[in-house]
């Protein structure tokens, strides 16, 4: 037992330091918990609402917890430069590759589904069609056919998107104020969906969601 002590003795500066390393080791520990990794990332200074197209000014690089981050973040803002936002942001909010208008965006959407753009006229029936709105698309009759009613071309819309304004017209579509909303659809009903849109700007209801 005395020569326990005595090494003990001996050897307790280094006791003192190994147990000094563990507890510096445990606050350590503690602190990284405490501070999470942090990264530069791309986000909006101020709230911007869809279909805005982005500037330099818009943007600025902030650091943001890494766990908080969505998933494609932008690290650049020359990624973002000139992009159209899909949906509406929030001052600060990160900016990821789903939440501009493009391939990723459109490659969101669920099995069976399908991402298409539609006209919808800027005649009122317009401000239903906000993001996560449940909208039925109409299709308006023109002046050269004898039928009057509305025509349902589909009633299972979600929009998930706005683009810019146009007041623009094609072969066939006469000019009308009218705003690009991006809406999901089955499959199956995306050739009527872009075939109407093609003719004449669509009109939207909101649907129940109950």
């Amino acid at each position: 037992m005395v020569n326990l002590h005595a090494t003990l003795w001996r050897f307790r500066y280094i006791l003192i330091a190994a147990t000094a390393i563990g507890i510096l080791a445990s606050i350590l520990s503690a602190i990284e918990r405490l501070e999470p990794e942090m990264a530069a990332v791309v986000v909006v200074k101020n709230s911007v609402p869809a279909g805005t197209e982005l500037s330099a000014s818009d943007l600025e690089i902030r650091l943001l917890p890494t766990d908080a981050l969505p998933e494609g973040s932008l690290t650049e803002p020359r990624e973002a430069t000139g992009q159209v936002v899909a949906t509406n942001l929030p001052a600060g909010m990160p900016l990821a590759r789903s939440t501009l208008l493009g391939e990723e965006f459109l490659a969101t959407a669920g099995s069976g589904q399908a991402i298409v753009p539609v006209h919808v006229a800027m005649d009122g029936t317009d401000a239903v069609a906000v993001p996560g709105a449940r909208i039925a698309l109409y299709s308006l009759p023109s002046g050269y056919e004898e039928a009057r009613e509305a025509k349902l071309v589909t009633g299972h819309a979600i929009v998930v998107g706005l683009g810019a304004t146009d007041s623009g017209s094609s072969i066939f579509r006469e000019a009308e104020s009218t705003r690009v909303v991006f809406v999901s659809i089955p499959q199956e009903e995306a050739n009527a969906v872009l075939g109407y849109g093609a003719v004449a700007p669509m009109r939207a209801v909101i649907i129940d969601p109950a």
